[in-house]
């Protein structure tokens, strides 16, 4: 599990780690953009982590964040 808060949220919700962030913001209700439908394209579901640990970046996720 892990805890996770968007803005404009009174409190954190904890989840599957299962679970993506994009996954995470729509069960929560939060509307994150994701214009790609989730498939990591198009970075309009991009987030800044502001505290907690996070897993380093896979090499999908270099693929998808770096090389645009």
């Amino acid at each position: 599990m892990y805890s996770i808060k968007f803005p404009g949220q009174e409190q954190a919700q904890e989840l599957p780690r299962s679970m993506t962030v994009l996954e995470a913001a729509l069960a929560t209700g939060y509307q994150l953009g994701h214009t790609c439908g989730g498939k990591g394209r198009c970075a309009t579901c991009e987030v800044k982590v502001v505290s907690g640990p996070v897993n380093d970046p896979t090499p999908k996720d270099y693929e998808l964040l770096f090389d645009r």
